[in-house]
C-alpha cells in the first residue's frame, strides 16, 4: 500500500475509481449515455428552441411492446386502457364478435374473454368510467354494460332503442351520453342508468348533409360523442353530417358548432380549448380547432410517404403537443407533432384498416386495434 501511494499520487479511494473506470468504459459511456435526459430533464426548462427529436436505445419513438390475436374475433372494433394499481394500465378490447377481452399491460397475457357482450354484434364502443377499474360499452345492438377488469365479469345496465357507435362519460361520472343511427343523443344519469333527455329532435334535424343549421340537432348518423375535461355539462358530438356540435346538456341546446368534418368513428379528442378531428375524406381529414372561437386552427399533415389516401377512423392527443391517428388509408399509426406539423413517427401494425387508438401519456404506451390479425400494444417514447 505505501509502495503505490508513493508511486501513484492518488488516494486508495480515488484510485479505485479510477481503475473501475478503466476495467468498464463501455458501462460508463452507457450510464452517462442513458443518464443524459434525466440530467438535462432535471431543471424543467422551457427552451425555445428547435432541438432534434432523441430516439430510444432501439431507435423508435413508436414500437410493439406485444400483440393479441384479433381476427377470430372479426378483427377489434374499440379499445381503451384502464389504469391500476400495476406499472402499465390493462388494455380493454371490444371485438366484432361481440366479446371483450381484458388483458394487463404488464405481460400481454389475456386475463380474460366475456363472451356474447353485445349479442354477437360489434362492441363499437368503449369508455373507462374515471377513477374507476370499470368500462362501459355500446353496441351495435343498443346494449350498454358495465365492465369490471379486476373480476372481469360484465352487467347489462342500458338498453337504448338506438344502433349505438360511442359512449361517454363526464370527469365526475354523474353523466352517460350514447349516440348511434339516430341523429338525436342520449344522455343517462350514471348513478342509477335512467334516461334524463335526449339532445336534438325531429323538430332540429337539417335536411342537408352538410347541416347548415349551425343551431339545430344533427342530420345523418352520429359517430363519435365527448364530454368536456372542464365542464361535466358540455359534451361535442360528430358523424355523417359534416359537423360537429357543442351542446349544453342542462339546456339542451347547441351552443356552437363547426362544419367540415366527416367524422366515421371515433373521430374527436378534446385537450384544453382545442378539438381535433379525424374525418374520413381522402385529404385534408386531420384538423384541430378552436373550441372558443368555433373555426380550424390547422390541417395537419398526416399522410407517409408510400399512401395516397388517408381517409381516418381515429385520432387522440398525447399530451397537448402530439396527436396519434389512423384509418383505412392510415394504416401505420402515426405521431404527428402539431406545433412543426409534421410525422414524427409510423408503426406498421399489420392492419388492414385502423379503426380505434386508445393512448396513455402517463404511462408512455397506447393501443391500436382494427381489421387484421392482431391487436398490438405500443410503447410510445417522446
Amino acid at each position: 500500500s505505501s509502495g503505490i501511494n508513493a508511486e501513484w499520487p492518488l488516494r486508495p479511494g480515488t484510485l479505485l475509481v479510477v481503475d473501475l473506470v478503466l476495467a468498464c468504459p463501455l458501462a460508463c459511456i452507457y450510464t452517462l449515455y442513458t443518464m443524459r435526459y434525466k440530467i438535462f430533464n432535471s431543471f424543467q426548462l422551457d427552451l425555445q428552441f428547435n432541438w432534434p427529436m432523441e430516439r430510444n436505445m432501439f431507435g423508435r419513438l413508436l414500437g410493439i411492446k406485444w400483440r393479441v390475436p384479433a381476427e377470430k374475433y372479426h378483427g377489434v372494433f374499440s379499445c381503451q386502457l384502464v389504469p391500476g394499481t400495476s406499472h402499465l394500465p390493462t388494455v380493454v378490447l371490444g371485438y366484432g364478435s361481440g366479446d371483450i377481452e381484458v388483458i394487463p399491460g404488464e405481460g400481454g397475457v389475456s386475463a380474460g374473454l366475456i363472451q356474447g357482450v353485445t349479442m354477437s354484434l360489434p362492441v363499437t364502443g368503449l369508455r373507462t368510467i374515471p377513477q374507476t377499474s370499470y368500462v362501459l360499452t355500446a353496441g351495435a345492438n343498443g346494449r350498454v354494460s358495465r365492465i369490471n377488469t379486476e373480476t372481469i365479469t360484465h352487467t347489462t345496465v342500458y338498453e337504448a332503442d338506438n344502433e349505438l357507435s360511442s359512449v361517454d362519460v363526464n370527469y365526475d361520472r354523474s353523466l352517460i351520453s350514447l349516440v348511434g343511427k339516430k341523429p338525436d343523443i342520449l344522455i343517462v344519469d350514471a348513478e342509477n342508468f335512467s334516461e334524463i333527455c335526449r339532445l336534438g329532435g325531429q323538430q332540429g334535424y337539417s335536411e342537408t348533409h352538410e347541416s347548415e343549421n349551425v343551431a339545430g340537432g344533427h342530420s345523418q348518423r352520429l359517430f363519435a360523442t365527448r364530454f368536456t375535461p372542464s365542464s361535466k355539462y358540455t359534451l361535442l358530438t360528430a358523424g355523417w353530417d359534416c359537423s360537429v356540435k357543442i351542446w349544453d346538456t342542462r339546456s339542451g341546446n347547441v351552443v356552437g358548432a363547426f362544419t367540415g368534418p366527416k367524422v366515421c368513428g371515433d373521430g374527436i379528442d378534446i385537450f384544453g380549448n382545442n378539438v381535433v378531428t379525424a374525418s374520413w375524406l381522402s385529404k385534408d381529414s386531420l384538423q384541430l380547432w378552436d373550441m372558443r372561437k368555433m373555426e380550424c386552427i390547422m390541417t395537419l399533415g398526416c399522410r407517409g410517404g408510400n399512401e395516397n389516401t388517408e381517409f381516418l377512423y381515429c385520432a387522440q392527443f398525447y399530451t397537448g403537443k402530439y396527436i396519434v391517428c389512423g384509418g383505412s388509408g392510415i394504416r401505420k399509426p402515426k405521431i404527428i407533432d402539431i406545433y412543426q406539423n409534421k410525422i414524427l413517427e409510423e408503426v406498421d401494425v399489420g392492419l388492414r384498416v385502423v379503426q380505434s387508438i386508445c393512448v396513455s401519456p402517463s404511462h408512455g404506451v397506447g393501443v391500436v386495434g382494427g381489421l387484421g390479425d392482431t391487436a398490438s400494444f405500443l410503447s410510445i417514447d417522446i
